[in-house]
């Protein structure tokens, strides 16, 4: 129970900003992108990245648990999580969120949407920078800064390069 509470409180932040945010600027807004997609093709591509960027934080959610961790920053895994989409992006949970808020932006056609996805993005990089890695850095030592070395933030490298931890 203890550990459903947990997920629970550390999901909040990610719904906020996957969900209840996107669904707040559809319903008070109104100033869509221009249509230079048919409806079906803009459906279909946006889809895709709300799918991909949900799978993403769902299986990096469970990889946290395994750890025991969540994905929320106040209640990290107790472990250096290399394993998994860990392998191929350093921050695949953030990545999942920019790709649903991307797809929202494109199934919903929404400036606003795009918007707040830009400033999602700038935000993330600004705490991962200043304060996310340092702190991992601390914790984990030269282990992260191998890890930091051979993995990208955001984007994986194409065609997919795995990290594989030697220790």
């Amino acid at each position: 129970m203890v550990a459903l509470i947990r997920h629970v409180r550390a999901s909040i932040l990610p719904v906020m900003v996957t969900f209840v945010i996107p669904l707040l600027l559809k319903t008070f807004t109104s100033t869509p992108l221009q249509d230079f997609l048919p409806s079906f093709i803009s459906n279909v591509v946006g889809l895709f990245f709300i799918f991909i960027g949900y799978y993403a934080l769902f299986v990096t959610n469970v990889k946290f648990d395994k750890k025991e961790g969540t994905l929320a920053p106040w209640d990290p895994p107790k472990k250096l999580v290399i394993e998994g989409l860990y392998r191929y992006s350093r921050n695949p949970m953030i990545s999942g969120v920019f790709s649903v808020l991307l797809g929202e932006s494109i199934l919903f056609n929404l400036i606003w949407i795009f918007i707040f996805f830009i400033l999602f993005i700038v935000a993330q990089n600004i705490f991962v920078l200043y304060h996310e890695e340092p702190e991992l850095k601390k914790l984990f030592g030269s282990d992260y800064t191998h890890y930091q070395q051979r993995v990208p933030r955001w984007i994986p490298h194409f065609p997919l390069r795995r990290y594989r931890h030697i220790k």
